[in-house]
């Protein structure tokens, strides 16, 4: 059997145009169902006007686009969200930011690693927590 050999342009916008800003720091998931990308484009999502690079994460099988640097509540990180990596399934997204509004308790000022749950469309808080502030104090 011959693969089919194709590329495809995953960082389009609502119109159906590529995004209008770079896009780049890529991770796939195991399969290859599902492709994050950072990315400063305005167009990929409605209402992105905040100036920031944020993660979506693509789903080939369904062709459809989600942004994925948001609270739990679904607000987006209000600074650059990058270096995303998936789990083998893409259930889950991990990514860097300095956002301070996707967790509560996190004034650190800092690029910090955030996990969302993509099924449960849940960013866990872990700041403040003592399960975080055992792992500070151990170094682990």
């Amino acid at each position: 059997m011959t693969a089919i050999r194709r590329t495809d342009l995953i960082s389009f916008g609502i119109d159906g145009l590529a995004g209008d800003a770079a896009s780049g720091d890529t991770a796939i998931s195991a399969g290859g169902r599902f492709v994050a990308f950072s990315s400063y484009a305005t167009n990929l999502v409605p209402g992105d006007a905040n100036g920031a690079a944020h993660i979506f994460v693509y789903d080939r099988q369904r062709n459809t686009l989600e942004r994925v640097s948001v609270s739990s509540a679904g607000i987006p990180a209000n600074r650059d969200a990058r270096t995303p990596a998936l789990s083998a399934d893409g259930r889950y997204a991990a990514y860097a930011s300095a956002a301070s509004n996707l967790v509560n308790g996190d004034a650190n000022g800092a690029v910090d690693i955030f996990v969302h749950d993509r099924l449960a469309r849940y960013t866990p808080s872990f700041a403040g927590s003592d399960r975080c502030l055992d792992r500070r104090r151990s170094g682990r």
